[in-house]
């Protein structure tokens, strides 16, 4: 189903290191799936060779925010960025960025980010609930369901094992969303400005608009 060349990483990242993130390198047509914990810990697994890697976490801030403390004079300025109102557009259900968990995991994201990008990968933020719900599959509170969806992409690799976690099938989602933007089958949702989301559209064998340089600019 991919080129044969593409080597991305889609995580699903936790907003502590106590956390299970769950992490899917995809190569070809073949996913490796595990389970990690700690940002060095990513950092190695993510392979020489890797163009995208597709984070599950948000990775800007809304405009007119510096951070997300409450003591500083920027609180209460922004609570929702542009691509978080376009979800909310699409009926799709997320949590707002200064949610009190959402804080945290903000902060990993935006460092990951910054590391990754350091190291010559393409780093963009995509949400696997969003692109499972345009997928028409369900998420991960439902795992068995979502595993048997996954099937159609025609992926192997160990995540097929009885074993593999919700995490790492939300990892896997956000490597499929990485592949299919290599392939120019996806969509860029906010303001360049100030951060965006990549996402699929609803059917992969559908010929789609390019979004590639939509997050270049």
């Amino acid at each position: 189903m991919y080129s044969p060349s593409s080597k991305v990483v889609g995580i699903d990242l936790a907003g502590s290191e106590k956390r299970a993130t769950g992490f899917c390198l995809l190569e070809r047509n073949q996913a490796r799936v595990l389970v990690l914990h700690t940002d060095e810990e990513i950092l190695r697994a993510v392979h020489e060779g890797v163009r995208v890697a597709a984070i599950d976490a948000p990775l800007s801030l809304p405009r007119g925010r510096c951070c997300l403390r409450d003591d500083c004079s920027c609180a209460g300025k922004a609570h929702f960025r542009a691509c978080d109102l376009e979800l909310r557009r699409m009926g799709i259900k997320f949590f707002p960025i200064t949610l009190g968990p959402m804080r945290q995991l903000t902060d990993r994201g935006i460092r990951l980010k910054d590391r990754l990008a350091g190291r010559g990968i393409e780093v963009f933020e995509t949400y696997p609930g969003a692109a499972q719900d345009i997928w028409r599959i369900p998420r991960q509170k439902n795992p068995e369901g979502l595993k048997q969806a996954l099937r159609r992409f025609k992926v192997g690799g160990n995540w097929h094992t009885p074993q593999v976690t919700k995490d790492e099938l939300d990892a896997l989602t956000c490597a499929l969303v990485a592949a299919e933007y290599l392939r120019g089958k996806t969509r860029a949702i906010g303001d360049p400005e100030e951060g965006l989301m990549v996402l699929p559209y609803g059917d992969s064998r559908f010929k789609v608009r390019d979004s590639r340089e939509e997050t270049k600019e």
